[in-house]
Protein backbone atom coordinates (compact mmCIF):
# COMPACT_ATOMS: atom_id res chain seq x y z
CA UNK A 1 0.00 0.00 0.00
CA UNK A 2 1.48 3.81 -0.94
CA UNK A 3 0.68 6.28 1.31
CA UNK A 4 0.57 9.51 0.72
CA UNK A 5 2.90 11.98 3.02
CA UNK A 6 2.45 15.13 5.54
CA UNK A 7 5.60 17.12 4.86
CA UNK A 8 7.61 19.43 7.28
CA UNK A 9 9.60 21.82 6.62
CA UNK A 10 12.31 23.36 7.72
CA UNK A 11 14.53 26.37 7.04
CA UNK A 12 17.80 27.11 8.35
CA UNK A 13 18.77 30.58 7.86
CA UNK A 14 21.48 32.87 9.92
CA UNK A 15 22.54 29.89 11.62
CA UNK A 16 18.67 29.39 12.86
CA UNK A 17 15.92 27.12 12.33
CA UNK A 18 12.51 28.28 11.44
CA UNK A 19 9.42 26.31 10.74
CA UNK A 20 8.17 29.24 8.37
CA UNK A 21 9.80 30.55 4.89
CA UNK A 22 8.71 33.94 5.97
CA UNK A 23 10.65 33.92 9.77
CA UNK A 24 7.46 34.89 11.21
CA UNK A 25 6.67 31.96 13.41
CA UNK A 26 5.25 33.09 16.34
CA UNK A 27 7.90 31.47 18.86
CA UNK A 28 10.66 32.74 16.38
CA UNK A 29 13.68 30.14 15.44
CA UNK A 30 13.71 27.02 17.54
CA UNK A 31 16.11 24.30 18.73
CA UNK A 32 16.34 21.82 16.29
CA UNK A 33 16.55 19.31 18.88
CA UNK A 34 13.51 20.41 19.62
CA UNK A 35 11.83 20.26 16.31
CA UNK A 36 13.21 16.88 15.29
CA UNK A 37 11.59 15.61 18.66
CA UNK A 38 8.51 17.14 17.95
CA UNK A 39 8.01 15.67 14.36
CA UNK A 40 9.26 12.25 15.42
CA UNK A 41 5.92 12.18 17.56
CA UNK A 42 3.92 14.49 15.46
CA UNK A 43 2.79 11.87 12.64
CA UNK A 44 4.82 14.09 10.43
CA UNK A 45 5.82 11.40 7.44
CA UNK A 46 8.68 13.21 5.87
CA UNK A 47 11.29 16.35 6.70
CA UNK A 48 12.57 18.73 4.29
CA UNK A 49 15.42 20.95 5.16
CA UNK A 50 16.06 24.10 2.99
CA UNK A 51 19.69 25.23 3.33
CA UNK A 52 19.14 29.29 2.57
CA UNK A 53 22.80 29.81 3.24
CA UNK A 54 24.54 32.80 1.34
CA UNK A 55 27.98 32.36 2.13
CA UNK A 56 30.33 29.26 2.43
CA UNK A 57 30.70 30.21 5.82
CA UNK A 58 27.40 30.16 6.55
CA UNK A 59 26.70 26.59 4.79
CA UNK A 60 29.24 25.38 7.06
CA UNK A 61 27.02 26.12 9.68
CA UNK A 62 23.87 24.96 8.35
CA UNK A 63 26.12 21.72 7.41
CA UNK A 64 26.18 20.89 11.38
CA UNK A 65 22.82 21.66 12.01
CA UNK A 66 21.51 19.23 9.04
CA UNK A 67 24.00 16.80 10.46
CA UNK A 68 22.41 16.76 14.01
CA UNK A 69 18.42 16.84 12.28
CA UNK A 70 19.28 13.54 10.88
CA UNK A 71 21.21 12.15 13.68
CA UNK A 72 17.99 12.79 15.94
CA UNK A 73 15.12 12.41 12.99
CA UNK A 74 13.18 9.18 13.00
CA UNK A 75 11.46 10.31 9.53
CA UNK A 76 13.10 10.92 6.66
CA UNK A 77 15.19 13.96 5.72
CA UNK A 78 15.57 15.96 2.00
CA UNK A 79 17.83 18.68 2.10
CA UNK A 80 18.37 21.37 -0.81
CA UNK A 81 19.45 24.42 -1.35
CA UNK A 82 23.49 25.87 -1.60
CA UNK A 83 23.70 22.56 -3.92
CA UNK A 84 25.31 23.22 -7.56
CA UNK A 85 26.92 20.21 -8.12
CA UNK A 86 27.31 16.40 -6.97
CA UNK A 87 30.04 16.96 -5.17
CA UNK A 88 28.34 19.36 -3.25
CA UNK A 89 25.33 16.97 -2.70
CA UNK A 90 27.42 13.84 -1.36
CA UNK A 91 28.24 16.58 1.94
CA UNK A 92 24.35 16.63 1.86
CA UNK A 93 24.12 12.52 1.84
CA UNK A 94 27.20 12.35 4.45
CA UNK A 95 25.48 14.78 6.64
CA UNK A 96 22.43 11.90 7.09
CA UNK A 97 19.65 13.07 4.52
CA UNK A 98 18.10 10.52 2.29
CA UNK A 99 17.81 12.32 -0.13
CA UNK A 100 19.44 15.73 -1.98
CA UNK A 101 17.16 18.52 -3.58
CA UNK A 102 18.16 20.51 -6.58
CA UNK A 103 16.99 24.13 -7.29
CA UNK A 104 15.51 23.77 -10.34
CA UNK A 105 16.19 27.18 -11.49
CA UNK A 106 20.26 27.14 -11.31
CA UNK A 107 22.16 27.47 -13.97
CA UNK A 108 23.73 23.93 -15.31
CA UNK A 109 21.59 22.30 -12.81
CA UNK A 110 20.79 19.21 -15.48
CA UNK A 111 24.08 18.31 -15.78
CA UNK A 112 24.72 18.50 -12.16
CA UNK A 113 21.50 16.14 -11.84
CA UNK A 114 22.26 13.47 -13.98
CA UNK A 115 25.78 13.31 -12.11
CA UNK A 116 24.54 12.98 -9.11
CA UNK A 117 22.18 10.27 -9.92
CA UNK A 118 24.70 8.32 -11.58
CA UNK A 119 26.53 8.55 -8.07
CA UNK A 120 24.01 7.91 -5.81
CA UNK A 121 21.03 6.70 -7.82
CA UNK A 122 18.07 8.17 -8.97
CA UNK A 123 16.07 7.41 -5.45
CA UNK A 124 18.20 9.86 -3.65
CA UNK A 125 17.48 12.81 -6.25
CA UNK A 126 15.22 15.23 -5.90
CA UNK A 127 14.33 18.69 -8.03
CA UNK A 128 12.31 21.65 -6.69
CA UNK A 129 10.78 23.49 -9.09
CA UNK A 130 9.15 27.27 -9.42
CA UNK A 131 8.58 27.33 -13.22
CA UNK A 132 8.77 24.37 -15.64
CA UNK A 133 11.99 26.49 -17.99
CA UNK A 134 14.32 23.24 -16.93
CA UNK A 135 11.80 20.86 -17.74
CA UNK A 136 11.43 21.65 -21.40
CA UNK A 137 16.10 22.31 -21.74
CA UNK A 138 16.70 19.12 -19.94
CA UNK A 139 13.62 16.79 -19.99
CA UNK A 140 15.06 13.93 -20.60
CA UNK A 141 17.64 14.11 -17.94
CA UNK A 142 14.57 15.18 -15.19
CA UNK A 143 12.53 12.09 -16.44
CA UNK A 144 15.52 9.83 -15.94
CA UNK A 145 17.89 10.98 -12.91
CA UNK A 146 15.10 12.35 -10.55
CA UNK A 147 12.58 10.57 -8.19
CA UNK A 148 10.03 12.95 -7.58
CA UNK A 149 9.60 17.07 -7.61
CA UNK A 150 8.96 19.19 -5.14
CA UNK A 151 6.61 22.29 -6.74
CA UNK A 152 7.07 25.30 -4.93
CA UNK A 153 4.57 27.60 -7.12
CA UNK A 154 1.00 25.52 -7.19
CA UNK A 155 0.44 27.64 -10.16
CA UNK A 156 2.91 25.15 -12.27
CA UNK A 157 1.16 21.92 -11.11
CA UNK A 158 -1.19 21.50 -14.42
CA UNK A 159 2.07 22.83 -16.45
CA UNK A 160 4.46 20.00 -15.10
CA UNK A 161 1.77 17.44 -15.73
CA UNK A 162 1.56 18.32 -19.61
CA UNK A 163 5.40 17.92 -19.80
CA UNK A 164 6.65 14.82 -17.11
CA UNK A 165 4.97 12.31 -15.45
CA UNK A 166 7.04 12.42 -12.04
CA UNK A 167 5.82 12.44 -8.88
CA UNK A 168 5.25 15.51 -7.30
CA UNK A 169 4.97 17.05 -3.64
CA UNK A 170 3.55 20.61 -3.84
CA UNK A 171 5.05 22.64 -0.64
CA UNK A 172 2.84 26.09 0.21
CA UNK A 173 2.82 28.99 2.02
CA UNK A 174 -1.13 28.67 1.86
CA UNK A 175 -2.35 25.06 2.58
CA UNK A 176 -4.99 23.91 4.70
CA UNK A 177 -7.23 20.91 4.68
CA UNK A 178 -9.59 21.35 1.58
CA UNK A 179 -6.76 22.36 0.04
CA UNK A 180 -4.87 19.09 0.69
CA UNK A 181 -7.54 16.89 0.40
CA UNK A 182 -7.97 18.45 -3.53
CA UNK A 183 -4.32 17.64 -4.15
CA UNK A 184 -4.20 14.32 -2.56
CA UNK A 185 -7.01 12.64 -4.27
CA UNK A 186 -4.40 13.30 -7.54
CA UNK A 187 -2.02 10.21 -8.41
CA UNK A 188 0.78 11.91 -8.88
CA UNK A 189 0.76 13.77 -6.02
CA UNK A 190 2.66 12.07 -3.01
CA UNK A 191 2.14 13.98 -0.33
CA UNK A 192 2.20 17.85 0.25
CA UNK A 193 3.66 20.40 2.56
CA UNK A 194 2.61 23.57 3.78
CA UNK A 195 3.06 26.15 6.33
CA UNK A 196 -0.16 24.69 8.48
CA UNK A 197 1.17 21.46 8.31
CA UNK A 198 4.72 22.46 9.66
CA UNK A 199 3.34 24.36 12.81
CA UNK A 200 3.15 22.82 16.08
CA UNK A 201 -0.43 24.07 16.49
CA UNK A 202 -1.65 21.48 13.50
CA UNK A 203 -2.61 17.81 15.45
CA UNK A 204 -1.21 15.78 12.41
CA UNK A 205 -3.28 12.66 13.57
CA UNK A 206 -6.22 14.50 13.40
CA UNK A 207 -5.98 16.03 10.01
CA UNK A 208 -4.27 12.28 8.87
CA UNK A 209 -7.99 10.94 10.49
CA UNK A 210 -10.05 13.82 8.45
CA UNK A 211 -7.93 12.69 5.14
CA UNK A 212 -9.02 8.91 5.63
CA UNK A 213 -12.79 9.47 6.39
CA UNK A 214 -12.29 11.15 2.80
CA UNK A 215 -10.95 8.22 1.46
CA UNK A 216 -7.17 9.39 1.21
CA UNK A 217 -4.40 6.64 2.21
CA UNK A 218 -2.52 7.84 5.18
CA UNK A 219 -0.04 6.23 7.22
CA UNK A 220 -1.53 5.71 10.66
CA UNK A 221 -2.23 3.89 13.68
CA UNK A 222 -4.17 0.22 12.80
CA UNK A 223 -4.63 -1.82 15.42
CA UNK A 224 -3.74 -6.13 14.49
CA UNK A 225 -6.33 -6.54 17.41
CA UNK A 226 -10.04 -4.94 17.67
CA UNK A 227 -11.19 -4.31 21.40
CA UNK A 228 -13.86 -7.03 21.05
CA UNK A 229 -10.84 -9.20 20.85
CA UNK A 230 -8.82 -8.38 23.89
CA UNK A 231 -9.92 -9.84 27.24
CA UNK A 232 -11.86 -7.14 29.43
CA UNK A 233 -11.43 -7.39 33.55
CA UNK A 234 -14.63 -7.16 35.23
CA UNK A 235 -15.27 -3.44 35.01
CA UNK A 236 -15.00 -3.84 30.98
CA UNK A 237 -11.17 -2.30 31.37
CA UNK A 238 -7.61 -3.46 30.03
CA UNK A 239 -4.61 -2.26 32.31
CA UNK A 240 -1.88 -0.63 29.86
CA UNK A 241 1.94 -0.68 31.46
CA UNK A 242 3.86 2.37 29.72
CA UNK A 243 7.15 2.05 28.84
CA UNK A 244 9.74 4.74 27.81
CA UNK A 245 10.40 3.58 24.52
CA UNK A 246 14.33 4.40 23.84
CA UNK A 247 15.20 3.47 27.57
CA UNK A 248 12.93 0.77 28.60
CA UNK A 249 12.06 2.21 31.98
CA UNK A 250 8.70 1.47 32.97
CA UNK A 251 6.63 5.15 33.39
CA UNK A 252 3.12 3.79 34.89
CA UNK A 253 0.07 1.93 34.94
CA UNK A 254 -2.97 2.97 33.34
CA UNK A 255 -6.64 1.62 32.04
CA UNK A 256 -8.08 1.86 29.06
CA UNK A 257 -11.75 0.96 27.64
CA UNK A 258 -13.24 0.76 24.62
CA UNK A 259 -13.34 4.73 23.14
CA UNK A 260 -9.80 5.40 24.86
CA UNK A 261 -8.18 2.41 22.80
CA UNK A 262 -9.30 3.87 19.93
CA UNK A 263 -8.84 7.54 20.84
CA UNK A 264 -5.09 6.29 20.63
CA UNK A 265 -5.17 5.27 17.46
CA UNK A 266 -6.66 8.39 15.87
CA UNK A 267 -4.25 10.77 17.75
CA UNK A 268 -1.44 8.90 18.31
CA UNK A 269 -1.68 9.93 22.14
CA UNK A 270 -2.15 7.63 25.19
CA UNK A 271 -5.70 7.86 26.15
CA UNK A 272 -7.08 6.18 28.83
CA UNK A 273 -10.27 5.88 31.26
CA UNK A 274 -9.85 7.57 34.59
CA UNK A 275 -11.72 5.41 37.39
CA UNK A 276 -11.40 8.20 39.68
CA UNK A 277 -13.10 10.80 37.54
CA UNK A 278 -14.88 8.17 35.93
CA UNK A 279 -14.28 10.30 32.14
CA UNK A 280 -12.17 9.89 28.95
CA UNK A 281 -8.47 10.99 29.76
CA UNK A 282 -6.02 12.22 27.19
CA UNK A 283 -2.81 11.66 29.36
CA UNK A 284 -0.81 15.75 28.79
CA UNK A 285 -4.19 17.68 28.10
CA UNK A 286 -3.99 19.41 31.25
CA UNK A 287 -0.12 19.17 32.30
CA UNK A 288 1.63 19.11 28.32
CA UNK A 289 3.09 15.74 29.60
CA UNK A 290 1.85 14.30 26.46
CA UNK A 291 2.75 10.11 25.91
CA UNK A 292 3.40 9.63 22.38
CA UNK A 293 2.64 6.51 20.70
CA UNK A 294 5.27 4.23 19.67
CA UNK A 295 4.01 0.92 19.81
CA UNK A 296 1.40 -1.17 21.40
CA UNK A 297 1.40 -4.90 21.92
CA UNK A 298 -1.04 -6.84 23.83
CA UNK A 299 0.57 -10.08 26.47
CA UNK A 300 0.14 -13.83 25.67
CA UNK A 301 -3.49 -13.97 27.34
CA UNK A 302 -4.47 -10.67 25.30
CA UNK A 303 -5.71 -8.83 28.60
CA UNK A 304 -3.30 -6.79 29.41
CA UNK A 305 -1.11 -3.45 26.83
CA UNK A 306 2.17 -2.26 26.68
CA UNK A 307 2.80 0.93 25.28
CA UNK A 308 6.23 1.89 24.41
CA UNK A 309 6.03 5.55 24.02
CA UNK A 310 7.96 9.12 23.95
CA UNK A 311 7.22 10.66 27.33
CA UNK A 312 7.05 14.53 27.35
CA UNK A 313 7.79 15.71 30.62
CA UNK A 314 6.95 13.95 34.04
CA UNK A 315 4.58 10.44 33.62
CA UNK A 316 3.82 11.06 37.10
CA UNK A 317 1.48 13.31 38.64
CA UNK A 318 3.91 14.27 41.46
CA UNK A 319 6.39 15.47 39.02
CA UNK A 320 8.83 12.06 38.80
CA UNK A 321 9.81 10.59 35.53
CA UNK A 322 8.35 7.43 36.89
CA UNK A 323 5.40 6.39 39.00
CA UNK A 324 7.43 3.50 40.33
CA UNK A 325 10.04 5.06 42.85
CA UNK A 326 8.72 4.12 46.23
CA UNK A 327 11.52 0.99 46.70
CA UNK A 328 9.34 -2.11 48.88
CA UNK A 329 12.73 -3.77 48.89
CA UNK A 330 15.77 -4.31 46.63
CA UNK A 331 18.63 -7.57 47.09
CA UNK A 332 21.98 -6.25 46.19
CA UNK A 333 22.70 -7.78 42.55
CA UNK A 334 25.30 -6.44 39.73
CA UNK A 335 23.26 -4.86 36.78
CA UNK A 336 24.74 -6.61 33.50
CA UNK A 337 22.45 -4.35 31.42
CA UNK A 338 25.48 -2.96 28.90
CA UNK A 339 22.81 0.71 28.44
CA UNK A 340 22.19 0.81 32.04
CA UNK A 341 25.90 0.00 33.53
CA UNK A 342 27.43 2.52 30.94
CA UNK A 343 24.40 5.17 31.85
CA UNK A 344 24.51 4.73 35.35
CA UNK A 345 28.79 5.32 35.07
CA UNK A 346 27.96 8.79 32.77
CA UNK A 347 25.79 9.72 35.47
CA UNK A 348 28.71 8.69 38.39
CA UNK A 349 31.17 11.06 36.03
CA UNK A 350 28.62 13.71 35.41
CA UNK A 351 28.25 14.31 39.19
CA UNK A 352 31.95 13.69 40.11
CA UNK A 353 32.16 16.92 37.91
CA UNK A 354 29.99 19.11 39.65
CA UNK A 355 30.67 17.58 42.98
CA UNK A 356 34.24 17.03 42.92
CA UNK A 357 35.35 14.80 45.79
CA UNK A 358 38.69 15.02 46.61
CA UNK A 359 41.38 11.97 45.78
CA UNK A 360 39.14 10.64 43.05
CA UNK A 361 40.89 10.35 39.98
CA UNK A 362 37.63 11.19 37.37
CA UNK A 363 37.77 14.52 38.84
CA UNK A 364 41.71 15.30 39.17
CA UNK A 365 41.34 13.89 35.27
CA UNK A 366 39.18 16.48 34.77
CA UNK A 367 40.59 19.29 35.99
CA UNK A 368 43.69 18.97 33.70
CA UNK A 369 41.47 19.39 31.15
CA UNK A 370 41.31 17.41 27.80
CA UNK A 371 44.82 17.24 26.86
CA UNK A 372 45.67 15.46 29.77
CA UNK A 373 42.29 12.93 29.12
CA UNK A 374 43.63 12.63 25.73
CA UNK A 375 46.79 11.73 26.93
CA UNK A 376 45.47 8.60 29.31
CA UNK A 377 43.29 7.44 26.59
CA UNK A 378 46.16 7.16 24.08
CA UNK A 379 47.94 5.38 26.72
CA UNK A 380 44.97 2.81 27.46
CA UNK A 381 44.01 2.13 24.20
CA UNK A 382 47.85 1.05 23.56
CA UNK A 383 47.13 -1.32 26.49
CA UNK A 384 44.16 -2.70 25.04
CA UNK A 385 46.35 -2.86 21.39
CA UNK A 386 48.86 -4.97 23.61
CA UNK A 387 46.52 -7.40 25.01
CA UNK A 388 44.92 -8.10 21.88
CA UNK A 389 48.03 -8.88 20.28
CA UNK A 390 48.77 -11.15 23.42
CA UNK A 391 45.49 -12.94 23.20
CA UNK A 392 45.02 -12.28 26.70
CA UNK A 393 41.26 -12.18 26.93
CA UNK A 394 41.26 -11.40 30.43
CA UNK A 395 43.84 -8.67 30.49
CA UNK A 396 41.85 -7.15 27.46
CA UNK A 397 38.58 -7.15 28.90
CA UNK A 398 39.77 -5.64 31.71
CA UNK A 399 42.19 -2.90 29.22
CA UNK A 400 38.89 -2.07 27.40
CA UNK A 401 37.11 -0.96 30.71
CA UNK A 402 39.48 1.56 31.32
CA UNK A 403 39.55 2.67 27.63
CA UNK A 404 35.90 2.83 27.88
CA UNK A 405 36.28 4.99 31.48
CA UNK A 406 38.76 7.07 30.41
CA UNK A 407 36.72 8.25 27.29
CA UNK A 408 33.71 8.65 28.68
CA UNK A 409 35.41 11.19 30.82
CA UNK A 410 36.07 12.52 27.59
CA UNK A 411 32.01 12.18 26.17
CA UNK A 412 31.28 14.06 29.66
CA UNK A 413 34.01 16.65 28.86
CA UNK A 414 31.91 17.39 25.52
CA UNK A 415 28.56 16.69 26.65
CA UNK A 416 27.86 13.67 24.85
CA UNK A 417 26.04 10.39 26.45
CA UNK A 418 25.42 7.29 25.40
CA UNK A 419 22.20 7.91 23.66
CA UNK A 420 24.38 10.37 20.93
CA UNK A 421 26.28 7.42 20.53
CA UNK A 422 23.76 4.80 20.21
CA UNK A 423 21.49 7.74 17.76
CA UNK A 424 24.93 7.75 15.48
CA UNK A 425 25.65 4.37 15.16
CA UNK A 426 22.30 3.62 14.14
CA UNK A 427 22.63 5.90 11.07
CA UNK A 428 25.60 3.91 9.74
CA UNK A 429 24.91 1.85 6.82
Amino acid sequence: MKFKNLISCVYLKNGKAFVALDNKEPSGPRDITYITNYINDSGIDQLVVFNLANNESEHQIHLGMLKSICEHSEVPVSCGGYISSAEQAKKILHAGAMQVIFNGSKPNVGDAIKEAAERFGKERIVISLADVDILFKKKDIIESCVSYIIVCNEKQISAIENIVSIPMIPVMLDVDFDKAYDYLQKDNIIGIGGAMISSFKTEIMDFKAELVKKRIEMNTFVPSFEWSELKKNSDGLIPAIVQDYVTGEVLMLAYMNEESYYNTMKTGKMTYWSRSRNELWLKGDTSGHYQYVKALYTDCDYDTILAKVSQIGAACHTGARSCFFNEILKKNYMDRNPLMVLTDVMEMIKNRKENPVEGSYTNQILAEGTDANINELNKEFMHVVLAAKNNDKTNLRHEISDFLYQLMILMEENDINWLDVAREIANRE
